[in-house]
């Protein structure tokens, strides 16, 4: 299924483009193309911030505190009135006690907030004004310069606050709509929330929160499936290490009164860690395309479009042009058929000019797609080794006058190793796109299989991948994906150094991440998802990320193997051979078959129930 959110003017403007799940298009129209386009927001009844009482022993911790409020518990659509409390942080505050303690706290405190609604006046985290990154010395927000490799916040004094006592003005005070979020995701206990800041006349406002830049639309993932907490984070930041625009986010502490209560208490309405979350967008600092004219006579390629590919469709659809359904349906359209074209020729096509782009081939995808940006999107895909990267949350963007631009990568919770299917970075995983079970799922892996057969392909794949491992600087060579995932350990770790107090983390965890695991014991996270099934917690935070860090060189090492001159890759994945003399293994995807699928799902690990469906391309 296919959501088509046209690029509009900024929040506030006749046609501002509205979406559900932060940022993430609602899905609407039949059930193999969906469509979403503005719609108008309904002005309510805006939830009373200055009535919620804090605790008389401030909040305090190494993370940002945030605190979700509303009258009554957050529907799945459409968003209820609420309000986003945002603490203040520097340096010096913060650091005397922890939030969410294990022991009772006073609640006969009043709120510790002026209670004005909007932005506060005190102190917060700069924004630089060629990029909207957030001040490195400041914030750790993931994804903004030396922050997005793990640049600890600002020293041990570091530390953020809410409550009396505190002494430093809450970041933002204010209106807001709010709803659970995700799909499937919302099976698990731990919900993630989208959220819509607004003004006091109810409409739409962009903000800037904890250095991010200013947007309407948030996002509060709930990393509820991922023990270690950083894959969506890690996954954004090898993104940008491509050189490609990714999410960014950063690591904050949810408190949700939407119980009817008044009153805040810690012990009742802590969540977690959770990690605020920039929306896929346009504009400054974001996907940088030109804003649909409002008309909707207009012509639909005046503007740029976002394109969701997804295996669920939202519950409540939205009216949209049917011109504008027809020319997203034209370039995907453009697309599979040049993909196609390629693998009609097989390994052949365009070999006498291989990746110099002479190939009749090459430049039949090059005119529906950018080549680079599909190039990248495979090799992130697969290091990540997502197991519904190629059939969920699958972006894709197109800018006025120009090709279609793979990505923005986003949801990669079940990533680098978290599911069982795609546990091993080996055999196990081997090259996702071909597994039968994947080619069975949607479009888009059935492009990459197509191409698989082309050598032109095969080589600009292989001279990215050896461009991107480079030892010499490479942006994923080995010592850059441990310094990606030391980066991020070290955030929460060592922005933790600052946390004392009683309901604080061990040495090994630091308070906040402590917290999150009392809350949510890793032995006790389950998918609740019929075909999710997570692998068997792995003891503390610690290990779960040294996990996630082996795992991480083991599949380079895998792809090494399968892509660079001389490199020897193993089995598994369901594909055949796709090398053309090149050396070059890039699988072509084979046939669903039950015996040789379900027996070789067994021997990779998968339950018996999964290899079956695994084996019949299900």
């Amino acid at each position: 299924m296919v959501g088509v959110v046209p690029a509009a003017p900024p929040a506030g403007g006749a046609a501002a483009a509205r979406r559900s799940g932060g940022g993430r298009p609602a899905v609407a129209g039949t059930t193999h193309q969906r469509l979403t386009t503005t719609a108008a927001t309904t002005t309510r009844q805006a939830y009373e911030l200055g009535s919620l009482q804090l605790p008389a022993d401030q909040l305090s911790g190494p993370l940002p505190l945030l605190v979700l409020a509303a009258d009554r518990p957050l529907p799945n659509e459409p968003k209820a009135p609420a309000a986003l409390l945002v603490s203040g942080c520097g340096p010096g505050g913060g650091s005397g006690s922890s939030s969410g303690s294990s022991s009772s706290s006073s609640n006969s405190g009043g709120s510790g907030w002026s209670g004005s609604t909007g932005r506060s006046s005190g102190a917060s985290p700069a924004v630089t004004a060629s990029s909207g990154a957030a001040d490195n010395a400041t914030l750790p927000v993931q994804g903004s310069g030396s922050a997005a490799a793990g640049g600890a916040s600002s020293g041990p004094s570091w530390g953020c606050c809410l409550g009396p006592g505190c002494g430093r003005a809450p970041q933002y005070a204010g209106p807001a709509a709010a709803e659970l979020r995700g799909r499937s995701s919302q099976a698990a206990d731990k919900k993630s929330y989208a959220l819509e800041l607004r003004g006091p006349d109810g409409k739409a406002q962009e903000v800037s929160l904890l250095g991010l830049p200013a947007a309407s639309d948030w996002v509060l993932a709930s990393l509820a499936l991922d023990r270690s907490l950083i894959r969506d984070a890690l996954a954004f930041s090898l993104a940008r290490a491509q050189g490609r625009w990714a999410p960014r986010s950063v690591f904050v502490e949810l408190y949700v009164v939407a119980d009817g209560s008044q009153r805040l208490e810690p012990d009742k309405h802590y969540r977690g860690v959770y990690a605020l979350t920039e929306p896929v967008d346009h504009g400054s600092g974001r996907l940088g395309l030109k804003s649909m004219p409002s008309s909707a006579e207009a012509d639909p390629s005046s503007g740029g479009i976002i394109l969701e590919l997804s295996n669920a469709a939202a519950t409540q659809a939205e009216r949209a042009p049917s011109s504008l359904w027809g020319y997203a349906s034209s370039q995907l359209a453009a697309l599979a058929s040049a993909a196609t074209a390629t693998a009609a020729g097989g390994s052949g096509i365009g070999s006498s000019s291989s990746s110099s782009g002479a190939g009749p081939a090459r430049q039949r995808v090059a005119a529906a797609a950018d080549v680079g940006s599909l190039v990248d999107f495979l090799l992130h895909t697969e290091l990540a080794c997502d197991y519904d990267g190629y059939v969920s949350s699958v972006f894709l963007h197109k800018d006025a006058g120009k090709q279609l631009v793979a990505g923005p990568v986003w949801d990669k919770n079940l990533a680098f190793g978290n599911e069982v299917e795609v546990s091993s970075p080996t055999s196990g995983c081997g090259w996702r796109y071909a597994a039968a079970a994947v080619q069975n799922s949607g479009v888009v892996a059935q492009w990459y299989g197509s191409l698989a057969r082309a050598a032109w392909w095969r080589a600009e794949v292989a001279e990215r991948w050896r461009q991107l491992r480079s030892p010499q600087g490479g942006a994923w060579s080995d010592s850059a994906l441990v310094a990606a995932v030391d980066g991020l350990k070290q955030q929460l770790l060592q922005a933790g150094s600052s946390g004392s107090g009683g309901g604080g983390g061990g040495a090994d965890e630091g308070p906040a991440v402590g917290r999150n695991t009392r809350r949510w014991p890793p032995q006790s996270v389950r998918s609740g998802q019929r075909f999710v099934t997570l692998p068997p917690a792995r003891g503390s935070w610690q290990d779960e990320v040294a996990a996630v860090r082996s795992w991480l060189l083991a599949r380079a090492a895998w792809m090494d193997g399968m892509l660079l001159p001389g490199g020897r890759g193993g089995g598994g994945g369901g594909g055949e051979g796709g090398g053309g003399g090149d050396g070059v293994q890039l699988w072509v995807p084979a046939q669903p078959n039950i015996v040789s699928g379900v027996v070789g799902a067994v021997m990779a690990g998968r339950p018996v129930t999964r290899a079956f469906r695994e084996g019949l391309g299900l």
